[in-house]
């Protein structure tokens, strides 16, 4: 009841932040563009907020209610791709840069020389609704035991056995969800789509692995699931490489990137989440054997909406583990609400935790919320080179009860300058003895 009400209350203040930061800062949170365009405009498969044309070939713009998408064939690195925007063009911004290599004219961009990747673009300090690119480089035939072509399908819930392998092709979209449990050498690819929309609010996530070993996730996109978009429970030596995850903001609050509970030999890596809610989460269930451990996530981009942190590390009252973890080159762009990294606990054990490498560009409420109570262990957590950078007074609380000098903050920054003490980190509460170090080790 504590952690409930604990959680309760988070959520009440989070919300009348973001309310409040929604009223003061108009030109960041609900561009006038977005308010201008019809309802109507948006359609349950396609978008024509943006039109967008690679190398002449015009290539459909995929909807979505936090933002519109296409995915692309981007084979080598002379692709053009021509966008033109529902108003005039202000300003640009795609992340990751690009460089100087586009031009603007009244409301077309464009972008030349577009190597194979993942690019959020903003246009006019867009932060409701940007365009998502996702390029790959090519897409290799392969056989499958369950094997979606170019099209829309009614799928349903998909079971995933042992040894089965799930493509979706290019140009799918697949209406369902995947569950496996107890099963072992499973595969799921394809540049195609599982979209969650026919599943009951709540009812099931995107995939959900329970008790599964050995398993590859890769290429896909997983939009608007019931629940979170990936669900690794129990599971062990699991890889999700260059999947996208786009959730739903107006119709599920419980549209996690990733949610990792009780795993171990977890590999998360060139992953692109746009949630409503945590981008990545860790979680212990004691219902569940096991700990999380050796996990490791990298090289990807969060933007996540108002519920929910980013990077979201919580653990109650159930002593749970938490061993050999590691968040590393992250690109945390957008965080309405919430925290960009949140680490809580009421009684568990964190050993060997390293968040390094983790830019943070844009948050509306908090950049680092770290509360670990008394019952609480602590051996060897370090935060290293995590810079702010948003226009945003982004708070930070750092309330550790137990062992503080165990957690370690090295080589921060805040809004340009370094961190050398907790005061510079724009602190809403703070215990003494957190070990800050400006520099690096």
């Amino acid at each position: 009841m504590e952690t409930y009400i604990r959680n309760m209350q988070k959520s009440l203040l989070n919300n009348s932040v973001v309310l409040l930061a929604a009223i003061l800062l108009p030109c960041c949170s609900q561009p006038s563009e977005i308010q201008q365009k019809p309802a109507e405009a948006f359609k349950s498969t396609y978008s024509d907020y943006y039109k967008v044309t690679h190398n002449e070939t015009e290539v459909p713009v995929y909807y979505s209610r936090v933002g519109a998408f296409v995915i692309i064939a981007l084979e080598n690195e002379k692709n053009k791709l021509t966008i033109d925007n529902h108003a005039p063009i202000e300003t640009v911004e795609v992340i990751p840069s690009l460089g100087p290599g586009y031009e603007v004219e009244n409301s077309t961009l464009v972008l030349d020389e577009v190597k194979p990747g993942k690019y959020f673009i903003k246009i006019d300090r867009n932060y409701v609704y940007p365009l998502m690119v996702f390029g790959y480089a090519a897409e290799e035939k392969k056989e499958g035991s369950h094997v979606f072509p170019a099209g829309i399908h009614d799928a349903g819930e998909i079971v995933l056995a042992s040894g089965d392998h799930l493509i979706l092709e290019k140009g799918a979209i697949v209406y369902g969800n995947v569950i496996s449990e107890n099963a072992t050498n499973i595969r799921i690819s394809g540049t195609g789509i599982l979209k969650g929309t026919k599943i009951p609010m709540d009812e099931s996530p995107g995939i959900h692995l329970i008790n599964c070993r050995d398993v590859i996730i890769s290429g896909i996109t997983s939009l608007d699931p019931a629940k979170a978009n990936i669900v690794l429970a129990g599971s062990a030596n699991v890889q999700v490489h260059n999947v996208n995850l786009v959730g739903n903001r107006e119709l599920r609050m419980n549209d996690d990137g990733i949610h990792i509970t009780n795993s171990q030999g977890i590999r998360v890596t060139h992953v692109l989440t746009n949630s409503r809610n945590n981008a990545v989460s860790l979680r212990h269930d004691s219902n569940l054997d096991g700990f999380n451990q050796d996990i490791r996530v990298s090289g990807s981009w969060f933007w996540k909406g108002d519920y929910g942190d980013a990077i979201d590390i919580t653990y109650g009252a159930d002593n749970g583990k938490l061993k050999d973890i590691s968040f590393k080159d992250i690109d945390i762009i957008h965080c309405e609400g919430g925290a960009a990294i949140s680490m809580t606990a009421e009684a568990a054990s964190f050993t060997d935790i390293t968040l390094e490498d983790i830019r943070v560009m844009n948050a509306s409420f908090m950049f680092l919320d770290i509360q670990l109570q008394e019952s609480t262990t602590l051996e060897n957590i370090v935060f290293r080179n995590i810079d702010y950078s948003g226009i945003n007074h982004a708070y930070s609380r750092l309330e550790v009860k137990h062992n503080p000098g165990n957690l370690k903050i090295i080589g921060a920054r805040y809004k340009g300058n370094a961190v050398t003490s907790p005061g510079d980190l724009y602190l809403r509460t703070s215990t003494p003895g957190i070990d800050i170090i400006a520099g690096s080790l």
